[in-house]
């Protein structure tokens, strides 16, 4: 019974292997020095100067990515809200709302490179609460693999 249990449940492991939306959605790649999201580049040197439109398909993208990751886990991050909105996404903490799209100049970039920082701290939080969740997921598996091992031997 336990053991029928342990192979169905394999089995599903697998189907769900195979089967990832966030991956299939959300491409993450490169482009030479550029890092990439559903083929958007995100960044830009003076050598080669990506529109404004592709930097901000590639933040609201990856906006869009971590809110719905942070959804699906139910993480609601500590200090700031992902208002991903298309090419325009947002960030947002208790003092404000950032764009964290362009175009900057460097006058007024400021406000961008909070969104950025911003951005930055969520994914961070994002990474904090997966590692420890892993942690606990790993002890778990590990604990079932020994009391198996315990109960129906290990070879």
């Amino acid at each position: 019974s336990l053991l029928n249990k342990i192979d169905r449940a394999g089995q599903q492991l697998l189907l769900l292997k195979s089967t990832n939306v966030l991956n299939d959605t959300f491409r993450i790649w490169h482009d030479g020095p550029f890092g990439t999201i559903s083929g958007f580049r995100l960044g830009r040197t003076p050598e080669c100067p990506v529109e404004w439109d592709e930097i901000n398909a590639a933040w609201g993208q990856a906006a869009l990515l971590l809110h719905t990751m942070a959804q699906q886990c139910k993480l609601n991050f500590s200090a700031y809200r992902l208002l991903p909105m298309g090419s325009h996404p947002r960030v947002a903490d208790k003092r404000g709302t950032y764009d964290l799209f362009g175009p900057v100049n460097k006058l007024w970039g400021s406000a961008y490179d909070k969104a950025m920082s911003v951005y930055l701290a969520c994914l961070k939080e994002f990474g904090d609460f997966a590692r420890a969740r892993w942690v606990v997921l790993l002890l778990h598996v590990v604990s079932v693999t020994w009391l198996e091992c315990l109960l129906f031997g290990c070879g």
